[in-house]
């Protein structure tokens, strides 16, 4: 079983590691990842008393090497190898250079806890009020932690510069857009990764954007450009605008964000960028509605993703010119409708045209049997609706049944009279003829069929049999599946096979 360290030793190693614990006048102190970060200044330092702490890789009876670092640190006769799970050393020493290049000379050698039982201790003594101790347990085990390559120390490293961060702004009284951008900007200088920086940068723009609602003369272009360049995602089209993150960001949005995956941010991101789109464009839109067409293209060409404020816009538009067209002629609508061809919206045109037929067709029951044949047309040709042309049609037909121009109508459609009530000539022409025909086309079987009906109910047999007798012959299909066994006779007076009996077929053994 491995030595156990005791607390009192842990202690006494913190206390070690710390700066502050000992005379830089008297003694260099380094890491590894700092003593290799300074090989520059080796040569000047020959001959000084040097303290290094690190992971060491090699350890012989006259010499050690740390982890990541060339240099041979040669040992005194007396010193053993350390003993226990840590490999983590501290030696003092001094550089010396000769012929053969630089070295270190060990004068005396210790054992230090593990980098992440030294790393509990220290964070167990961190305040909880003072984020600047955090931000320096943080630095320095992230720094060891990418220098080792050891990711799970990079990561507790990460944890508390990012632990750092939050004390910092839980302190702050007044946490405003320039103090989370602070923050923001703190992160990435500490290394941090989007993960931790982009809440910060997210939260300071829905502050920025709670502000700006407020305002007089709202400044949504450029708040969409910082959308668009500090959120990533912020450019990237959605393929829906529904499910329940994206309901949980409208009620919770800093919440819903702060928790969500990399991916999910960049869906939140857009999201939040509509959001300010769509209040700018309804901002723009006149109470009128008469600018809504105009805007609604542009809205397209920012916002693809957001048909709906689009077609919201559009909407505006054809209710403005539908409240001053009134009681339009027809040919006055089919003209506005020409207009928006002419401008390449042929769904506007659509739009007015139905707009103005349905109105129409509100009006109906007071009109003779002509109004309901010209919209019916109107439907057919102008929106190519021919069911709710027919719908119409059939209504006229209805109040006035003896009008021959609507009965011409409806017969070009394909419909035709069927005891005083039109319906379509396909229907009154599949109906079945016989109790023989309904059978087939309800997939049952009846005495009496061929057996080409039984194969188009029920399909090919899995097996038959055939029994010639002198009068007569025999045929037994076998379906296994539907449980049925068909019999059919044939007299020989007689040319064809017809059905004679259906009978269960008994379970198989």
């Amino acid at each position: 079983m491995m030595p156990r360290i005791s607390i009192s030793v842990l202690l006494l190693a913190v206390m070690a590691a710390s700066p502050s614990a000992l005379s830089a006048a008297e003694i260099r102190e380094y890491s590894i990842p700092e003593f290799v970060a300074a090989k520059a200044q080796w040569s000047r330092w020959t001959g000084e008393t040097i303290r290094v702490e690190g992971r060491y890789r090699s350890f012989s009876p006259n010499a050690m090497q740390f982890q990541k670092c060339d240099l041979f640190f040669y040992l005194p006769r007396d010193i053993n190898r350390p003993l226990g799970r840590s490999r983590t050393l501290e030696v003092i020493g001094q550089l010396k250079e000769d012929r053969n290049g630089l070295s270190f000379r060990v004068d005396s050698l210790r054992l230090l806890p593990e980098d992440n039982e030294l790393f509990h201790l220290r964070r167990r003594t961190l305040p909880e009020e003072d984020p600047n101790p955090w931000y320096e347990l943080g630095k320095q085990t992230l720094q060891r932690g990418r220098f080792y390559e050891d990711a799970l120390l990079a990561k507790l490293g990460e944890e508390t510069l990012a632990d750092g961060l939050q004390i910092e702004k839980g302190r702050r009284k007044n946490v405003d857009a320039k103090f989370l951008q602070s923050l923001a900007s703190k992160a990435a200088q500490l290394g941090l990764d989007d993960d931790v920086r982009l809440p910060y940068v997210h939260e300071a723009l829905r502050q920025q954007w709670q502000e700006q609602k407020t305002a007089d003369e709202p400044d949504y272009i450029s708040l969409r450009k910082k959308l668009s360049s500090d959120l990533p995602g912020a450019a990237m089209l959605l393929t829906s605008l529904t499910g329940k993150r994206f309901d949980d960001y409208r009620r919770s949005p800093i919440e819903t964000f702060n928790k969500s995956t990399s991916h999910a941010r960049k869906q939140l991101s857009r999201l939040f960028y509509l959001e300010v789109a769509r209040a700018e464009y309804q901002h723009k839109l006149k109470p009128s509605g008469s600018n809504g067409d105009t805007l609604a293209a542009e809205y397209a060409r920012i916002a693809p993703d957001d048909i709906a404020t689009s077609e919201y816009l559009r909407q505006q538009a054809l209710l403005f010119r539908t409240e001053n067209i009134g009681d339009a002629t027809r040919s006055e609508v089919y003209a506005l409708a020409a207009e928006y061809r002419k401008k390449n919206e042929p769904e506007m045109a659509q739009t007015a045209l139905r707009t103005w037929l349905d109105r129409k067709r509100q009006r109906l029951n007071n009109a003779g049997p002509a109004d309901y044949l010209q919209t019916a047309s109107d439907y057919a040709e102008w929106l190519g609706d021919r069911p709710e042309a027919e719908q119409i049609a059939l209504a006229g037909l209805k109040r006035y049944p003896q009008d021959r121009a609507l009965q011409a109508q409806l017969s070009r459609w394909g419909y035709a009279d069927d005891d005083g009530e039109w319906k379509p000539a396909s229907e009154i022409a599949a109906r079945p003829r016989s109790d023989m025909e309904a059978a087939v086309q309800a997939g049952r079987i009846v005495t009496g069929m061929a057996p080409e009906q039984v194969i188009s109910s029920l399909g090919a047999p899995r097996t038959m049999t055939r029994i010639a007798f002198r009068d007569k012959t025999m045929l037994t299909w076998n379906y296994p599946e539907a449980k049925l066994a068909i019999r059919f006779e044939q007299r020989h007076h007689q040319g064809d096979f017809e059905v004679s009996s259906i009978d269960a077929l008994p379970p198989s053994r």
